[in-house]
């Protein structure tokens, strides 16, 4: 059964006479962020001791880089609170990566490849790390 809507919104409608859009009035635009990096695909493992309280998991991600990236290199950023043992590396060049530079500081993981990016180009990230006596979650 097919609708056919043949009039307008009813100028009796008050949201739609007083504004032309559904932002409220003196709201300023705002856009999403340029997305250069973004992980496509996550394989987690993990690993409980409930009895310790404790948990430790593996993430191995797989990024794709979506436009053309910027004269810097692009930044990754994961959020990771309360991580502990934090060990980051690129799955190619093994523990001893020096593909990537990392950082991270109690609440995200910051991560920069050392060599450049194009645009449809895919690499892996393994993130490693243990949670003790977890908040929630």
């Amino acid at each position: 059964e097919n609708f056919v809507f043949e009039n307008e919104m009813p100028e009796s409608c008050s949201c739609w006479a007083r504004h032309a859009s559904f932002a409220a009035p003196g709201a300023l635009t705002q856009y999403a962020p340029e997305i250069i990096l973004r992980p496509v695909h996550m394989d987690i493992s993990l690993k409980f001791d409930v009895s310790k309280q404790r948990l430790w998991g593996k993430v191995l991600l797989e990024i794709a880089c979506d436009s053309s990236p910027p004269a810097r290199q692009p930044k990754l950023t994961l959020n990771a609170v309360g991580f502990d043992d934090v060990h980051i590396c690129d799955p190619a060049d093994g523990p001893e990566s020096h593909s990537i530079i990392h950082r991270y500081d109690g609440t995200t993981i910051s991560v920069v490849w050392t060599e450049g990016w194009s645009r449809g180009m895919k690499r892996q990230l393994l993130v490693s790390y243990s949670i003790c006596e977890p908040v929630g979650g």
